[in-house]
């Protein structure tokens, strides 16, 4: 079982080896988080390299090297050859780079769950791999009861946890009247 964990990756170096469909959805999510990544592979979808020309992400046009690994904070494999998740894997796990295998459980650190963002709201739902289409599923499910203002409730709730006068107790009372009014 994985435990559930929020990272800024702001600014922080992503490397995706693979530059296929897997490699691109992975891609999107990670966007939203405004790391730096570097994709190597020697083909890519248009999208990846559309991705590219728009200076959004790095694209090196070529096969994967070790030394690709040196200074990363997390590594996406999305390619289909194993032996490349698993020599990847142990790298990343000697020298403490999260690892993300999109064929493999058993070569993961960390595992992509099914996430809703609703800036600054952000839920992240998953099953350990076991059945990602429940975690889309319960996804879609939440989706339809998070108010559309959730980003101004979250803005009022914020400025009144600032005031010192304000209990724990009063601040959810008042949260949940916010939200089921809305």
């Amino acid at each position: 079982m994985f435990f559930p964990l929020f990272l800024n990756l702001e600014s922080k170096d992503i490397l995706v080896v693979g530059a296929g469909l897997v490699a691109f959805r992975k891609i999107e999510k990670l966007l939203e988080f405004k790391p730096k990544i570097t994709v190597i592979a020697p083909k890519a979808i248009p999208e990846i390299l559309s991705l590219h020309k728009k200076d959004i992400i790095n694209f090196k046009k070529r096969k994967f090297k070790k030394s690709d690994l040196r200074g990363r904070f997390m590594v996406i494999v999305a390619s289909n050859d194993i032996l490349l998740q698993k020599q990847i894997y142990k790298y990343c796990i000697r020298h403490n780079i999260h690892c993300n295998s999109v064929d493999e459980l058993d070569f993961c650190t960390f595992i992509f769950p099914s996430i809703i963002t609703r800036d600054p709201l952000v839920i992240a739902i998953n099953t350990s791999g076991e059945a990602p289409s429940i975690s889309k599923y319960m996804r879609e499910r939440i989706e339809t009861i998070i108010p559309k203002n959730i980003k101004e409730i979250i803005e009022i709730i914020s400025k009144i946890r600032k005031e010192k006068n304000i209990s724990h107790y009063e601040i959810n009372e008042f949260t949940r009247k916010l939200i089921e009014d809305n």
